[in-house]
């Protein structure tokens, strides 16, 4: 975005943050979000694409203006600074303080966990993604269907639905 035209989702605040959250889960297409905010489907793309949520601050660490993802990068520096602190002080492979790299692996696998929780709450990540995913794209695959069945002929029609029950996984119900 330029310093003149404003990030349209970034406006919205947490309507926009959350029509972005629906994209990622399905819910939603960008075309959907562009409408309700009046704006461009680039745009949406440019603001999933280009992520308005994280900055470099002027020691040139990542930060960000939402407060978990900020909380997450606080303690991906934290890991970062014990890493390097871990590595810089290990000489030789008999040196190495195992009580330094349980804290690394504790630090790692807290970030991990992070990185999950904030993924979860934005809608990036979670049980039902795929499910949701899946029903998007049945919902496309009928509507698909429909219309084709709509344009044709009474003959064709017959001869697609005869086409269409020979292949068990599009009439197949999955519960």
């Amino acid at each position: 975005m330029t310093s003149e035209q404003p990030c349209p989702v970034c406006k919205a605040g947490s309507l926009g943050a959350a029509m972005i959250r629906d994209c990622h889960l399905g819910k939603k297409t960008t075309f959907q979000v562009a409408t309700e905010l009046e704006t461009t489907n680039e745009f949406v793309m440019r603001h999933i694409n280009e992520s308005h949520e994280l900055t470099i601050d002027d020691d040139g660490d990542l930060q960000s203006p939402d407060k978990l993802l900020n909380d997450l990068l606080k303690t991906l520096k934290t890991l970062k600074q014990w890493t390097d602190f871990v590595v810089m002080n290990v000489d030789s492979p008999e040196k190495i303080d195992r009580a330094k790299v349980d804290m690394l692996v504790r630090l790692s696998q807290e970030a991990r966990k992070t990185i999950e929780s904030v993924a979860t709450l934005q809608g990036r990540k979670g049980p039902g993604d795929t499910y949701l995913q899946m029903q998007v794209l049945n919902q496309k695959v009928m509507l698909l269907t429909n219309t084709v069945l709509d344009a044709a002929c009474s003959d064709c029609k017959v001869k697609i639905l005869e086409a269409m029950e020979s292949q068990p996984l599009l009439m197949e119900k999955h519960g």
